[in-house]
């Protein structure tokens, strides 16, 4: 949009015009094209990231306070667990994928808007990964409590230092007392708000939906939960599977 274009897709085309005023040179669309994938270029899906998200806060987090929070957890032998909340929903989500030219993949849909709500946490260094569903259907602080007991009782006697997003039922009054009561046993860090980058299980969750929900019909809401949980024992049963997400947080 800077050189004058409407949209915020880059053509060959637009490549060419480009060049041409910049430098008074022609090159043809193919010749571009060849230009660009020499100089490292590809075409790339880009990836969403939050705008509200306070630039300075993440840094600081990134270079002083994670750090902090690592290096307390190995001094004390405790353990850093990233948590955070997903819904699947009945009408799966769709994903590109290989198929023959002119003949676009087509996914049944029910149009029904029933889902599924689950907690997860995963351990850093080992990628253990914990779930429960919502058992009432709801992500709330009632649930997260439920959860965070769930959570407790597999720590396997090591200090917990979780961190977790800035959900408002993270901050309610019950959580709060229950972080304060246990406070010997769980540590409680919230990441800067708008900052999903900052948390690795959100590519697990992609993790669960690439190799299970994507481009699926379900009859129901308990087809979608069987998807779900054959993902989850996978991973559980081999957390390599997920390593590779969180080697950039150790």
């Amino acid at each position: 949009m800077a050189y004058g274009y409407l949209g915020g897709v880059w053509q060959a085309k637009m490549l060419s015009e480009v060049i041409l005023r910049q430098f008074n040179i022609r090159y043809t669309e193919q010749h571009v094209r060849r230009l660009i994938r020499d100089l490292g270029f590809s075409i790339q899906s880009p990836t969403r990231f939050l705008a509200l998200g306070d630039p300075l806060a993440k840094e600081k987090w990134r270079k002083y306070t994670y750090p902090l929070v690592k290096k307390q957890a190995q001094d004390d032998g405790g353990q850093v667990i990233f948590e955070d909340e997903v819904t699947f929903r009945q009408d799966s989500t769709l994903h590109r994928t290989w198929s023959r030219i002119g003949d676009q993949p087509l996914v049944k849909v029910t149009g029904g808007r029933k889902s599924m709500k689950m907690f997860g946490a995963v351990n850093l260094h080992s990628g253990r990964l914990l779930c429960q569903e919502s058992s009432s259907g709801e992500l709330n602080a009632d649930t997260y409590l439920r959860f965070l007991h769930h959570l407790a009782s597999h720590s396997n006697g090591r200090k917990i230092y979780l961190i977790h997003d800035n959900a408002s039922y993270h901050h309610d009054e019950a959580v709060l007392d229950f972080f304060q009561r246990y406070s010997k046993w769980i540590a409680a860090h919230p990441l800067p708000p708008y900052s999903p980058e900052l948390n690795p299980i959100e590519c697990v969750w992609k993790y669960f939906r690439k190799t299970g929900t994507h481009n699926q019909f379900f009859r129901d809401i308990d087809e979608v939960r069987t998807c779900v949980n054959r993902v989850k024992r996978k991973i559980q049963n081999n957390p390599s599977l997920i390593s590779g997400y969180l080697r950039p947080f150790l």
